[in-house]
């Protein structure tokens, strides 16, 4: 766990913050301000989101110069960051003596780690459909397979069932989160604090996508068989048998046998 500084009531940092002990199912410890050195980016936050603009980061500056930081960053016990990237970013610049953080009592898997990361970016940021997808697709390992069933109404378990989601909240506090059911835009929309209609919108903008997309068009057409006259088709397999040295009555059987199988155009 990283030290724990004595606070001092700063021009940037307000006494009074309240703690919140339990957030996504895991269990938090008390608010500790630490230097924001002793804290690191995770480096999943970088590759799961592009990084806002100037005029948030003004926004966000401005803010904490005259307010401090309200909201306790949130780290693994090792002070890798969960939450709070983008107010450590300004704590630093602005050479903050310290930061409120509070720490996740449990070890964290990868996947784990993840879906908390994405889960506060959700709360924090407004994205557009197409971004909302890509998401969607990091939180659940079968999403296309899944949507899909859902489409055909179909009734067959899902793998993802056996995916226990972190984003689901630990009501009693036991550490033990339910399987979830089946991938709907209910679920999704219960998951990440939407409502089911928002979903339902990302959803059908991403199916329209797809059906009009190049690859959809030339596969969504039956493929249609090349055809020959039966004079044609004779012609070159003979020249290819003769080619082979073959007698002329294999090489007619051959015909015959291609020619049967092979489809052909009713002009002679």
């Amino acid at each position: 766990m990283a030290k724990t500084i004595a606070f001092q009531t700063t021009k940037t940092i307000t006494s009074g913050i309240g703690k919140e002990l339990h957030r996504y199912g895991m269990r938090l410890s008390d608010i500790h301000y630490v230097t924001p050195s002793e804290l690191r980016a995770n480096p999943m936050n970088s590759r799961l989101f592009k990084e806002e603009s100037a005029g948030y980061f003004d926004r966000l500056r401005k803010d904490i110069r005259e307010k401090g930081i309200l909201n306790p960053l949130l780290a693994t016990s090792s002070g890798k960051l969960l939450a709070g990237h983008n107010r450590l970013r300004i704590a630093e610049e602005l050479d903050l003596p310290s930061v409120p953080v509070q720490y996740v009592e449990e070890s964290l898997s990868e996947e784990r780690e993840k879906e908390i990361i994405i889960k506060d970016n959700l709360l924090r940021r407004q994205f557009s459909s197409s971004e909302w997808v890509q998401l969607y697709k990091q939180l659940y390992p079968n999403f296309d397979e899944e949507i899909a069933k859902e489409n055909r109404g179909g009734d067959r378990k899902s793998k993802n069932d056996a995916h226990v989601s972190a984003l689901s909240e630990d009501k009693n506090g036991t550490g033990v989160v339910q399987t979830p059911s089946k991938l709907t835009a209910k679920r999704i929309a219960e998951e990440t604090g939407q409502t089911e209609n928002a979903v339902k919108k990302h959803l059908r903008a991403y199916k329209q996508k797809k059906l009009s997309s190049p690859k959809s068009a030339v596969f969504s057409k039956p493929l249609s068989k090349a055809t020959v006259s039966p004079k044609e088709a004779a012609k070159t397999i003979d020249n290819i048998l003769t080619e082979a040295k073959l007698s002329a009555d294999v090489r007619k059987k051959i015909q015959n046998i291609v020619l049967s199988i092979v489809p052909q155009s009713q002009n002679g």
